[in-house]
C-alpha cells in the first residue's frame, strides 16, 4: 500500500513538474484559463445531459415512426391477403393508375436479396423495432423479411432491377426521396407459395440521416460566440477589477526606490481599498520613522560632540601620562564609535535615485584610488545606487587591503544578476565566524582594526538592491567576498 501510495505521490510531482511551465504566471491569465476549463466542463456537463434526453426523445420518435410505417403496409397486406389471387395485380395496376399508395407495392415470385444497412444504431433500431411490430401483429409463423437498404441500391420486382433505373412513372410511386442514399425500409411478406408481396417506404425525416451529426455546424459556431463573448467580457472585467492590485504591485516596487510618492488612490472591491488604505499607512510610518531616526541621530551627533571634547581636554589636564594615553585611546574608540554609528546611518539611508550604472566604468574610478587591485571579467551595465554600490566596493576592498596584500576582482554576467568575486590574500575567516563578522560592532578577537561595520555596511546595501552578500575561504589562502547585485531592482 505504502509504495503505491509513492508511486501515486511522484507521479502527481512529475504531472506538475512537467505542467507548471504551460500554466501562466499572470493573475489575469489564470483566472481566465480557469474560467475556460470551468465553461468546458460546464459545457460537457450539460452537453451530456441534453444528449441523453435527446437520445431518449428520438429513440421513442423513431419507435413510434417505425411502428405506424409498419401498421400501414400490414394494412396493405392484409388488403391483398384478403383478395383472390387473379384479382391481386389488377388491383395493383389500378393503384399504379390512381397515383400509386405511400408504399412502392409488388407481388413477386421469390425473396429479392436487398443490401443491408446495419452500420448504425438507428439502422439496427429500424429492423429491431419493425420485427418486433410484425411478430406482434401477425405472430412467429409468418414468413417475413426486413431489411433497411439505401435507396440507390433497392431492387425491385422479380428481375431485381435496380429502382433507380425504372421509368420515372413506376419508381416515383412511394420511392421519393430527399437524397439518393437515403435508408428504405424493406418489408416481404409471404402470401402463397411463390407468392411474395413487396413493401418499401423511404425513411421520413428526420430519420433520412442514420449518421447524422450530433452538433450541427450552427450549433458549433453558436457555441463558439457564445464563449467568445463570455471571455471577452471576464477580460474585460477582470482586468478592470485587477487595474487596482496592479497599482498596489508597482507602488510596492516604488517604495523600495522612494518613501516619498504619492498615497495611492483608494479604489475597487472592499478588499483592494483595504489593502491599498494600510499600505498607504505603512508608506506614511516608514516616511515617519525614517525622519524622526535622521533628526535623533543628527541631534545625537551634535550633543556628543560638547562631552567628548570635554573628555578630552581633563585628559590632558592628567598628571599621570601612562593613564592619560590610556583614557585618551578611550575617547578615542569611543569618538570612533559614534562617527562609526552616524556613517552606517547614513550610508544606509539611500536616497539616491535609481540609475543604469555602468559596473566596468563604476569599478575603474573606484580603483584608481587604489593600487594593489586587480580588476577581471565583464559585466553589463545594471540598474542600481552608483554612489551607494561605490561604498559597498570600498567597504570591502579596504578590509581586504587591511587583511590581505592585494585584491582581486573577478566580474561574471548573468541574464537577471551579476557576481563579484572579491578575494583578498589574509588569513581567511573561521567557517563559525562567517556569518558574525556581518553583524554591526562585531570583530574576531585578535582584530581591534575598524569599527566592526564595512561588512554590515556593504550586506545592507546589496539586500537594498536584491542581492547579498557572501563569504567563504579560498583554497589557497585568503578570503573571498561573493557580492551579487541584481540586473533589475
Amino acid at each position: 500500500m505504502s509504495v503505491v501510495n509513492i508511486d501515486s505521490g511522484r507521479y502527481i510531482r512529475w504531472l506538475q513538474d512537467m505542467f507548471r511551465p504551460l500554466w501562466p504566471r499572470s493573475l489575469l491569465s489564470r483566472m481566465l484559463c480557469m474560467l475556460v476549463i470551468a465553461l468546458l466542463l460546464a459545457e460537457s456537463i450539460s452537453g451530456s445531459i441534453w444528449y441523453r434526453q435527446f437520445s431518449l426523445r428520438n429513440q421513442a420518435s423513431l419507435e413510434s415512426t417505425i411502428k405506424g410505417l409498419v401498421q400501414g403496409m400490414l394494412t396493405s397486406y392484409n388488403f391483398m391477403s384478403s383478395l383472390p389471387y387473379n384479382y391481386r395485380h389488377l388491383v395493383l395496376q389500378q393503384q399504379l393508375a390512381l397515383g400509386g399508395s405511400q408504399f412502392f407495392i409488388s407481388i413477386n415470385n421469390h425473396v429479392l436479396d436487398e443490401v443491408q444497412l446495419l452500420s448504425s444504431q438507428t439502422a439496427k433500431t429500424v429492423v429491431s423495432q419493425a420485427k418486433q411490430e410484425l411478430r406482434t401483429q401477425l405472430g412467429e409463423r409468418q414468413a417475413a423479411i426486413i431489411s433497411l437498404t439505401p435507396a440507390d441500391q433497392l431492387k425491385v420486382f422479380n428481375a431485381g432491377v435496380l429502382v433507380e433505373n425504372l421509368p420515372p412513372a413506376w419508381a416515383r410511386f412511394g420511392i421519393t426521396t430527399s437524397h439518393k442514399d437515403a435508408p428504405v425500409l424493406v418489408i416481404q411478406l409471404q402470401l402463397n407459395t411463390n407468392e411474395w408481396l413487396f413493401l418499401a417506404a423511404p425513411l421520413p425525416p428526420p430519420y433520412d440521416q442514420l449518421e447524422s451529426p450530433l452538433f450541427s455546424l450552427r450549433q458549433v459556431g453558436f457555441t463558439l460566440c457564445s464563449l467568445l463573448l463570455v471571455l471577452l467580457f471576464t477580460w474585460w472585467l477582470i482586468r478592470r477589477e485587477l487595474k487596482p492590485l496592479a497599482r498596489l504591485a508597482h507602488g510596492a516596487l516604488e517604495l523600495n526606490s522612494s518613501l516619498d510618492s504619492e498615497p495611492l488612490p483608494e479604489e475597487g472591491s472592499a478588499e483592494l481599498v483595504t489593502a491599498t488604505r494600510s499600505f498607504n499607512q505603512m508608506q506614511s510610518r516608514l516616511r515617519a520613522y525614517l525622519h524622526n531616526r535622521e533628526m535623533l541621530f543628527t541631534a545625537i551627533s551634535h550633543d556628543l560632540k560638547t562631552p567628548l571634547t570635554r573628555l578630552r581636554l581633563r585628559v590632558e589636564m592628567l598628571e599621570d601620562d601612562k593613564l592619560g594615553k590610556k583614557f585618551e585611546q578611550d575617547v578615542a574608540d569611543l569618538e570612533m564609535m559614534v562617527k562609526g554609528a552616524l556613517q552606517s546611518m547614513k550610508d544606509t539611508d539611500l536616497h539616491e535615485n535609481l540609475e543604469s550604472i555602468d559596473i566596468m566604468n563604476l569599478l575603474r574610478k573606484t580603483m584608481d584610488a587604489y593600487l594593489n587591485v586587480n580588476v577581471s571579467g565583464k559585466a553589463s551595465p545594471i540598474f542600481g545606487r552608483p554612489l551607494a554600490i561605490k561604498r559597498l566596493l570600498n567597504n570591502i576592498v579596504d578590509n581586504g587591503l587591511n587583511y590581505g596584500r592585494r585584491v582581486e576582482i573577478v566580474l561574471s554576467d548573468h541574464r537577471d544578476y551579476i557576481m563579484l568575486f572579491i578575494r583578498d590574500f589574509g588569513p581567511g575567516i573561521p567557517e563559525d565566524q562567517w556569518e558574525k563578522v556581518f553583524k554591526p560592532y562585531y570583530r574576531l578577537q585578535q582584530d581591534n582594526r575598524g569599527s566592526g561595520l564595512g561588512l554590515a555596511i556593504s550586506r545592507s546595501i546589496a539586500r537594498a538592491h536584491g542581492g547579498e552578500v557572501t563569504l567563504h575561504n579560498h583554497p589557497a589562502s585568503g578570503l573571498i567576498v561573493e557580492v551579487r547585485l541584481q540586473r533589475y531592482n
